[in-house]
């Protein structure tokens, strides 16, 4: 899979929890979320358009998060783990706001480091409880 069929599979899937997603499928779409983001923001700081600008990273973030998440968890059933790793770091997160419970943010990026190691690994070449395999090799054609 390359870059531009990822980008359009996690938008295409963008409310799909279930089933499984290559590394390449997850890493480009993460390169694509960043990147925006990241060109966004050199953007914005050159032109000092801060109120549309920041209003284009907002709503680029709000669009991209169920594809992102959607990646995430598929990604995660690859490698044979549960999805709700994910929705524990949003939770955290959202919780880590509250004042005097700053400490649930720590907890939040450890599990976030957990995540990111998990979706470096290699996904599970047979079926698992999550779905079918998806890289059986394909026969070529004459």
């Amino acid at each position: 899979m390359n870059f531009i069929d990822a980008v359009k599979t996690c938008f295409k899937k963008y409310a799909n929890f279930e089933g499984r997603a290559a590394r390449p499928e997850f890493w480009y779409f993460v390169l694509f979320y960043y990147a925006v983001l990241f060109l966004s923001g050199i953007f914005i700081s050159q032109t000092e358009l801060y109120g549309p600008g920041l209003i284009f990273i907002f709503a680029f973030a709000l669009i991209a998060l169920f594809p992102f998440l959607g990646v995430a968890v598929r990604r995660l059933h690859d490698v044979n783990q549960p999805g709700y790793w994910v929705g524990i770091v949003l939770i955290a997160s959202v919780v880590s706001r509250i004042p005097g419970l700053y400490f649930v943010g720590i907890i939040s990026l450890v599990i976030n480091v957990i995540i990111l190691i998990l979706c470096a690994q290699d996904g599970d070449k047979k079926n698992n409880r999550f779905g079918k395999n998806i890289y059986k090799k394909r026969k070529k054609r004459r």
